[in-house]
């Protein structure tokens, strides 16, 4: 329904400038007790839907500016028109009765939408192994991997998969719903018009899991194949998404990942049983010692590669649970912290800050601090370490 003011006029009176994404905005979430860092929360542009994927908070751009306001609907409206030099008296009764019918209409398609809340730990990575265990990875994706530097075993053990295309995703739930997982609360699955479940529907790319110190599964990155990457606003999208069925048009029931820190070094895992602890073997002058970059694939070859027990976040500006990953790390014996991330920090003046904020979550742990260089020509410290021990130059 429209309405005589655009989302960035309200913005603009909450004193917030968003960032243009296409056919919405993003702003960091001024939502109380959200702890959004970066642009989590997103306004569409046409309809003035709010949602924020760090705190889920769901609403239009009237009740954003109740909640920061204090007040409610009828009042929030009163203030933005007369804000804005819009107020018409003879108007007022009937914009109530329809910003009544809107809340009401916007109420329950936040109930139809709403995410189911995510499986518990152990339940989750049950169903990804399940998941995982019904793919394979073809012929392509395995030479794109081997040419990265990957060596045959790691790729199976790490199970990378390639991603269902056609209609695969319509037949997984029901062969696994055979072996007794649960498809609620796992992103990625979600139930059509007519209740059935399906998985997402996915363009060719590889499967990469994302997994905790213990080696469970705690969400999927989907690294698209590049001729199958979507322009958008000129530019291509991001490589890495999110498995996530969260607010998929037409479909209930979806919920969206966590964004969390991945660990890649060695654990004794099996999927029915978890034994210890990674074992955390590196250590100097310091203490044991960890690395730590951007990107999960990344973070698994360099550990291929050197040995080095990496964890990585997920995106250099997505750092939501850094903090608790590197209490976890300091709880199993871990000291030090050895900065991993790409070299062009030195030029690109976000990448410096999100450095810049990386460094201060590792000191404010109370853990040791210490950046890493190589040589500029390779930008990931994957692509030095692929080029140092096999010769390879992608």
């Amino acid at each position: 329904m429209a309405t005589p003011y655009t989302p960035e006029q309200v913005l603009g009176l909450l004193s917030i400038s968003p960032k243009a994404k296409g056919n919405e905005l993003v702003i960091r979430c001024p939502i109380q007790g959200c702890t959004d860092t970066s642009t989590h929360m997103s306004i569409n542009k046409a309809t003035g839907q709010v949602y924020c994927l760090h705190c889920n908070w769901r609403g239009n751009i009237l009740t954003l500016f109740a909640t920061m306001q204090g007040m409610n609907s009828k009042e929030a409206y009163a203030v933005i028109l007369k804000a804005l030099g819009i107020w018409n008296e003879s108007d007022m009764e009937g914009s109530i009765s329809k910003i009544q019918k809107l809340k009401e209409e916007n109420r329950e398609r936040a109930i139809k939408l709403a995410p189911s809340p995510l499986l518990p730990m152990n339940d989750l990575s049950m169903t990804y192994w399940e998941l995982l265990g019904n793919l394979s990875l073809s012929n392509e994706h395995t030479l794109s991997l081997k040419e990265r530097g990957f060596e045959d075993y790691f790729i199976n053990v790490r199970e990378y998969k390639s991603a269902p295309v056609n209609d695969y995703h319509l037949l997984l739930p029901d062969k696994m719903a055979m072996n007794g997982v649960s498809l609620e609360g796992v992103p990625g699955f979600h139930k059509n018009e007519k209740g059935k479940w399906e998985f997402i529907k996915c363009r060719p790319g590889i499967f990469v899991p994302v997994r905790d110190n213990e080696g469970r599964i705690r969400g999927i990155q989907h690294r698209i194949d590049e001729d199958a990457r979507r322009i958008k606003d000129g530019k291509k999208e991001s490589k890495y998404k999110w498995v996530s069925s969260q607010s998929w048009e037409g479909y209930t029931n979806g919920c969206g990942p966590q964004g969390v820190v991945h660990w890649a070094c060695e654990y004794d895992f099996s999927p029915r049983l978890r034994k210890d602890h990674p074992r955390l073997n590196r250590s100097d002058e310091d203490g044991k010692y960890i690395g730590l970059t951007e990107g999960p694939m990344k973070a698994d070859l360099f550990f291929q590669l050197s040995g080095v027990p990496t964890i990585a976040v997920p995106g250099i500006n997505v750092q939501d649970h850094l903090v608790s990953a590197l209490k976890e790390a300091k709880a199993i014996g871990v000291t030090k912290v050895f900065g991993l991330l790409d070299m062009d920090y030195e030029s690109n003046e976000n990448v410096r800050n999100a450095c810049e904020r990386i460094v201060q979550s590792v000191t404010s742990t109370g853990l040791i601090y210490q950046r890493l260089t190589w040589d500029k020509e390779f930008n990931g410290i994957d692509d030095y370490y692929a080029f140092k021990t096999k010769g390879i130059r992608r």
